[in-house]
């Protein structure tokens, strides 16, 4: 669509720009690329993006991105919350920021619901692909999208295409830019000092998953990987939400790992990934976050794709997908949570502790964090 514009003298240049992305953490990191296009095309162009209330932090930290607009959609979802006054306070305040200014483009960059906004901002342009909008509603709906396609492309792929259709721009040169204050990481210090990190080389190990207990890498098995990572001297702090603090603890109760799970808001888990020398995790927001931040990963896969999903060396780092190629994996639809139909995550389990040790010690030893010797594992039984 950005192809309908010169940046040049001889035709007009849009001078407002907005993304709509509203849904989880990792699809915000990974819709930022968007955001880093446009402004490498069009830098004089006010961007602004819509996003839930609890990704807008995320967003803020893009230089890119120059205005967040915050709207719970989530809000709506249920008829108890129309019950509520505060609901129309809210939606009476999104109307009012979605329709403060008038638009040269708008892109619907994922869902129905997003369309929908874009809807009722005031743009001369409504973009979005056309599996995953409201066609109607949209002044180009380019076609199919991410889940309708045989051929499976990167969640950035998508973004890249309905942003940049002239294909003149790559992803791999214009990876998201992410700010982390000097405040949040100060906070982020004053937290691992609290559970006695300091100054020590750390492992973060993201062990939940918001939208689906199926991506979950077995609490057992990050127990034993923090085993032998502290062992070698590795630290290894636990994060995630405060819905996650159980799973946390029951990983810190059975392993030397310190939990500080519900503890950090997302300035202070960008601040705290952006210090540890290797992340472990299934497919999740922090894992997007930390790749995003150019910190080396190795994640677990199963339910989701990581054709489409998986973790991206953004600045050349080491990043490494550990995963079993089952008839029944991927499953994951975009419609239900990840679930498995069969009720148990085996793709999962069959990643043992040793395949996830290998990798994150190859990746430490890489970058000169682990000097020591190997330490014995027992890996979980399948």
């Amino acid at each position: 669509m950005l192809g309908r514009f010169e940046s040049g003298a001889s035709r007009e240049a849009p001078s407002r720009i907005r993304l709509i992305r509203v849904d989880l953490l990792g699809d915000v990191v990974m819709s930022l690329v968007g955001a880093r296009l446009i402004k490498h095309r069009f830098p004089k162009a006010h961007l602004s993006m819509v996003t839930l209330p609890q990704t807008a932090p995320v967003a803020r930290m893009s230089p890119d991105v120059d205005q967040v607009i915050e709207i719970d959609t989530n809000r709506i979802r249920s008829v108890r919350a129309w019950l509520r006054r505060e609901t129309y306070v809210d939606l009476s305040r999104a109307w009012h920021d979605l329709r403060r200014e008038r638009l040269d483009i708008t892109y619907s960059l994922y869902g129905r619901t997003a369309s929908l906004l874009s809807f009722l901002g005031r743009s001369r342009a409504l973009v979005g692909y056309a599996d995953e909008a409201y066609p109607q509603l949209l002044s180009r709906a380019v076609r199919h999208g991410r889940w309708s396609l045989r051929r499976r492309q990167p969640d950035t792929e998508f973004t890249r295409r309905l942003v940049a259709e002239d294909g003149e721009l790559s992803i791999e040169d214009h990876a998201p830019s992410l700010t982390v204050t000097p405040e949040a990481r100060a906070r982020a210090s004053g937290l691992l000092g609290r559970i006695g990190i300091g100054n020590s080389v750390f492992a973060v190990f993201h062990p939940g998953s918001s939208y689906g207990d199926a991506k979950r890498w077995p609490a057992q098995h990050f127990a034993e990987l923090a085993v032998r990572l502290e062992a070698d001297g590795i630290k290894t702090v636990l994060v995630g939400s405060r819905a996650e603090q159980s799973l946390a603890a029951q990983i810190e109760n059975t392993s030397p790992a310190r939990s500080l799970a519900g503890h950090t808001d997302i300035e202070e888990l960008a601040a705290l990934l952006s210090r540890a020398s290797v992340v472990v995790s299934g497919d999740s927001g922090p894992l997007h976050l930390a790749t995003a931040l150019g910190i080396p990963a190795v994640a677990v896969y199963g339910p989701t794709d990581p054709s489409i999903n998986g973790p991206i060396a953004w600045k050349g780092q080491a990043v490494t997908v550990l995963r079993r190629d089952l008839a029944c994996s991927p499953c994951y639809s975009v419609r239900v949570r990840a679930g498995c139909p069969l009720r148990d995550p085996i793709c999962m389990r069959l990643v043992s502790p040793d395949e996830v040790y290998s990798a994150a010690r190859a990746i430490l030893q890489g970058n000169g964090a682990m000097t020591g010797r190997s330490s014995p594992c027992t890996s979980a039984s399948p």
